[in-house]
């Protein structure tokens, strides 16, 4: 039995929980839980109507644990504990504080439904949640992809003011194995992102279909999506005539914003092109030859941890201004603490500026607890504020044009700003090792 995630990530929209004429379901063994198996999984708008965000839970016995791992494509993000007592399922992201609170929607539990919740910087994110038991899917005849394809990069454009960061960003997408379909067209697996400057979107799973009709042609159509536990991303777009792309793309169920994209060639680089936003110059401060200046608690030790601190005298420094909310802080955060292990005998020392939602210190303090812990973090992170707009500024008042989660500040054994790089391409983004090799550089740099 082949099975491909992305046939049910095409069909699911179509299909409502509780339908009469359920698919077959894979048979589990007796002596295993009811929930454990594979669920195709969707995050819709808890009032009014959506796109469903299509992904997959994956839940399964490890020793005498429950195991779930929420998946986009072949990306995987394990939830943090599983609690199951039937009809009730509930799954922790505590990383960002969600939860998925769902029950058995039928009597034989192949179809779930309830809620997802987090808090955010002002009140609480809640969507609808709805999964069904994967199905043993059709087999079809695999058809040649000979119409135009999705794989490669891209330049996109949204209709946003001129002035965002995010106006102009790339993006690369990879096209899977196709295969003939009984609808009169053929579809295939599609992953890939889309990267601002101010950091990736995470990786976007969904399909590539073309209709095929002899007395009509169309061009092929797609749609992607993503859930993290942040990000509830659904985008769609179409082929145009001329080769380029058009559609929108929805954050968390929120007003559609339209699309443009043309093929980038040569592939555009991570230090940016003349149309492309530059990370390494986004944002500035307003003199290099003065010391950067930090001051914060350190919730690890409880001391106050300023530039001057004696630590800190001689070092070369990154600075890592950085939230436990953010995803691509996340990604970023190995790659920190790699660095930190391997040349802090040089004399390296990593910082980290935490910025949460909220300005509760407790809840600040568990959440960059588990952060250290998740990481092997044992450089400092510091609480200096919140996300509240103009927090930036009055902390780090040098900044000039701070726009992007993470921000990484390297200096120099005086205290000084050799270079500052906004956001991060995470391993979605095909840059990954580019970023990765850059770091290392100006690393080798700071410490001679």
């Amino acid at each position: 039995m082949r099975i491909f995630s992305w046939t049910l990530l095409l069909l699911l929209p179509a299909l409502s929980v509780g339908q009469e004429s359920a698919p077959k379901v894979e048979q589990r063994p007796p002596d295993l839980p009811s929930i454990v198996g594979r669920w195709d999984s969707q995050m819709l708008p808890d009032a009014g109507s959506g796109d469903p965000v299509a992904f997959t839970i994956a839940i399964q016995m490890v020793q005498r644990d429950l195991r779930a791992d929420l998946l986009n494509g072949p990306n995987r993000i394990a939830f943090t504990k599983v609690e199951w007592q039937e009809p009730n399922l509930t799954l922790h992201l505590d990383q960002y504080e969600g939860i998925i609170d769902a029950h058995c929607a039928d009597k034989d539990c192949n179809t779930l439904a309830g809620s997802y919740t987090r808090p955010r910087a002002t009140g609480t994110a809640k969507f609808k949640f709805k999964a069904m038991r994967h199905a043993i899917e059709l087999q079809h005849d695999p058809k040649a992809w000979k119409w135009p394809g999705l794989t490669g990069n891209w330049t996109f454009t949204f209709d946003v003011p001129a002035t965002d960061n995010e106006r102009v960003s790339k993006a690369r997408f990879t096209q899977g194995p196709s295969e003939g379909t009984d609808n009169g067209g053929a579809d295939a697996e599609v992953t890939g992102t889309i990267a601002p400057v101010d950091g990736d979107l995470g990786l976007l799973h969904g399909s590539i279909v073309q209709e095929i009709d002899k007395k009509k042609p169309k061009l092929p159509r797609f749609t992607m999506s993503r859930f993290d536990g942040i990000h509830v991303i659904y985008l769609k777009g179409a082929f145009q005539p001329d080769g380029t792309l058009a559609g929108t793309i929805n954050y968390s169920f929120g007003t559609p914003t339209a699309f443009t994209a043309v093929r980038a060639t040569p592939a555009p680089e991570a230090t940016g092109t003349a149309a492309l936003p530059n990370p390494e110059t986004l944002t500035t401060v307003k003199d290099l030859a003065e010391p950067f200046r930090f001051s914060a608690v350190d919730l690890a030790s409880g001391k106050v941890i300023s530039n001057d601190d004696p630590s800190l005298r001689g070092k070369a420094v990154i600075v890592d201004i950085f939230g436990t909310w953010c995803p691509n802080c996340h990604d970023e955060a190995p790659l920190l603490t790699d660095l930190y292990n391997r040349y802090r005998a040089k004399g390296l020392v990593v910082v980290g500026l935490s910025y949460e939602y909220t300005d509760d210190p407790a809840r600040s303090a568990r959440l960059l607890k588990l952060y250290r812990e998740t990481y092997n973090i044992e450089f400092p992170t510091l609480l200096v504020g919140t996300t509240d707009s103009g927090q930036i500024q009055k902390t780090l008042p040098q900044l000039v044009n701070f726009g992007a989660y993470p921000t990484t500040i390297f200096l120099d054994r005086q205290g000084r700003v050799i270079a500052i790089h906004a956001g991060f391409a995470g391993p979605a983004t095909g840059s990954f090792a580019e970023v990765k090799a850059r770091f290392e550089q100006i690393v080798e740099q700071m410490v001679k």
